[in-house]
Order: structure tokens, then C-alpha cells, then sequence
């Protein structure tokens, strides 16, 4: 499960254990849920950034999760395993904040902004 929070951390639980697989700071505070489209975590913060993360699954213990892959000097850990890191896919700035969550329609992502735009974005 990949959710956001209001301290500004895009967090990884496992499902079935609630155990805690990772965490990564984002530098905003995170109002809407993050999603996955191919492979990737898309999340939206209230300062208006879209951050998009490649991600692979990983099995640890026996435990299946969602692990981010970034360039982030903090380090990411699964129990004892560090996770290697590689850099984030990609930033977008929108003109305002975004509250919204992003909504999926096949390889398309669409996102409301509080500039009162509505943004399209296309996964290849």
C-alpha cells in the first residue's frame, strides 16, 4: 500500500503485515493518494509538484513490496536490505496547488490544480 502524508513523506506498507517497507521524503505536504500507472509512482503535492518514481518489486522475508527507486541521500531500507538507488523519472511544477487526486484513464493521468486547470498527462 503507497500512500502520502501531511508531514511530506510518500510511505510503503505492506498489506498484509502493515510492515513498514519504505519511506522517502518529498519536501510537501501530500493531500491526495498516490498512484501506480506501468510501473510507476505518481504523487502530487500541495506546492504543486508532480513526482514520478520507477519502481520494481522486491521480495524480502517473503514479503512482496513496492520499492522506490531514487536519488535521495537518505537511504531506503527493507529490514536489513538496502535498496539500490537510481534517479527519480521525472519533476513537474503546475502553476498552483494540488489537493486532487489524480485520476487514470489507460496510459493517461489526468490532475485538478488550484490554478483551475485540469492536466493531462501521457505514460509511455
Amino acid at each position: 500500500i503507497v500512500f502520502g502524508s501531511n508531514d511530506g513523506n510518500l510511505r510503503c506498507v505492506d498489506g498484509f503485515t502493515g510492515v513498514m517497507l519504505w519511506s522517502i521524503s518529498v519536501n510537501a505536504p501530500i493531500l491526495s493518494s498516490p498512484i501506480c500507472i506501468l510501473g510507476k509512482v505518481l504523487c502530487a503535492t500541495t506546492a504543486g509538484s508532480v513526482l514520478v518514481f520507477e519502481t520494481l518489486l522486491l521480495q524480502t522475508e517473503g514479503i512482496k513490496g513496492l520499492v522506490e527507486e531514487s536519488s535521495s541521500k537518505n537511504s531506503n531500507q527493507i529490514g536489513e536490505e538496502k535498496v539500490k538507488s537510481s534517479s527519480s523519472k521525472g519533476l513537474i511544477r503546475l502553476d498552483g496547488e494540488i489537493f486532487s487526486s489524480p485520476s487514470i484513464k489507460g496510459n493517461d493521468v489526468f490532475i485538478g490544480c488550484r490554478d483551475s486547470c485540469l492536466y493531462k498527462l501521457t505514460f509511455k
